[in-house]
């Protein structure tokens, strides 16, 4: 993406005024001093995502949080919801956790699969009487919209496809970029809903409807569909949300299933059971502590079969125990012999392939091995 000149007078501007009304937004003592700053916000945010000023609106964001963080949040918010589509509808994220051997596909929906989908959002997850327009393609995560200004161009397409009575859009594989290979990895299919004025977006928006209800039917009734898009892959369908926060979230619970799935490919491929699995957790650093990576070894040998990594989110720190819950989650996959290193290391990775390093018994950091008398995948994650 182009880079705008962060001397501008017309970017300083754009900073400067955006700045301030957050700042009143995120003092304001009452409910009509929160409109009168976000009706001034939203115009302003929204001919920012027209001009695609990405760089003016982090810029605002980054001011913002070193000055009043309650202020930031609302500024997020407000520019969130305007890059989702504001009050033309909500952008919203279908994700997938996907673990396989073989490459895990990025690929084109035909009109009968996209038809599905439709179906399945009207049924389980959005609320009776909400338009949907569908883009007809499952997206890696190098795939999706670029930042706030790619979300809102994504939503704007969308819109028009509803606009003009049609509830798909066509999207160029040819003009997106490839997608890296990870053992586990999400997917996500990408709609537009619209309700009309007042009315519920989603089913769990009803008073009968809980978000543990139609997560629970969501799953169990999309997962068929997804298999079929995913073959070759053990397949957990994430509930379907807005975009932004559907990718929180899938970034939040994608820590965990990729460590099940690691642990998972070494029983299926490697004929070990869980018992025969330990585990080494290492913190590593850039500076501050940025991720734990968990190497997985066969017990009684020094080589690393796979490894995982489990990256701090927002408002995770050192003092905050995402230890606890990696070694909770590795028990509950079976994994009782598990070892932590203290010792701060550094982010190392390989530097042949640029794959990342994983510590071994000894508290080094080491490449992973794969044998060549791999089992058959399976495709299931228990």
């Amino acid at each position: 993406m182009r880079r705008m000149n962060r001397g501008s007078p017309r970017s300083n501007r754009g900073i400067e005024e955006l700045v301030q009304l957050a700042l009143g937004l995120g003092r304001a003592g009452c409910q009509q001093e929160d409109l009168f700053y976000q009706n001034r916000l939203r115009p302003l945010i929204q001919r920012l995502l027209i001009d695609r000023r990405e760089e003016t609106l982090g810029e605002a964001l980054d001011r913002v949080y070193g000055q009043h963080p309650r202020s930031f949040e609302s500024l997020s918010d407000l520019i969130e919801a305007q890059a989702m589509g504001g009050e033309s509808g909500l952008l919203i994220a279908l994700p997938v956790m996907a673990w396989s051997r073989y490459d895990i596909p990025v690929t084109s929906l035909s009109a009968a699969q996209c038809q599905q989908f439709h179906e399945l959002l009207t049924t389980h997850v959005v609320a009776p009487g909400v338009a949907i327009a569908v883009a007809d393609f499952l997206f890696g995560p190098d795939q999706l919209p670029a930042g706030f200004c790619g979300a809102f161009e994504l939503a704007s397409r969308l819109q028009q496809r509803l606009a003009h009575g049609q509830t798909v859009l066509a999207v160029d594989p040819l003009g997106l970029p490839a997608t890296t290979r990870f053992l586990a990895d999400p997917r996500y299919l990408l709609a537009l809903i619209r309700a009309q004025p007042g009315e519920a977006l989603f089913r769990w928006h009803q008073p009968s409807v809980t978000r543990e209800d139609a997560a629970r039917s969501w799953q169990e009734a999309a997962h068929p569909a997804l298999t079929a898009l995913l073959p070759s892959c053990a397949v957990e369908p994430l509930l379907p949300d807005a975009y932004f926060p559907a990718l929180r979230r899938t970034d939040e619970q994608g820590r965990a299933f990729t460590l099940r799935a690691c642990v998972e490919q070494l029983r299926s491929q490697h004929g070990l059971a869980s018992t025969q699995i330990q585990a080494v957790i290492a913190p590593c650093y850039d500076g501050n502590l940025v991720e734990y990576r968990i190497g997985l070894l066969r017990q009684g040998h020094p080589e690393v079969l796979q490894g995982a990594v489990w990256g701090l989110l927002d408002g995770e720190e050192e003092t905050t125990d995402v230890l606890g819950q990696i070694q909770d989650e590795l028990q509950r996959a079976g994994v009782t012999t598990i070892e932590v290193i203290t010792e701060r290391l550094p982010l190392s990775y390989c530097d042949d392939c640029g794959a990342p390093l994983f510590p071994a018994m000894d508290g080094e950091l080491t490449h992973t091995v794969m044998p060549d008398d791999l089992q058959p995948a399976s495709t299931r994650l228990h």
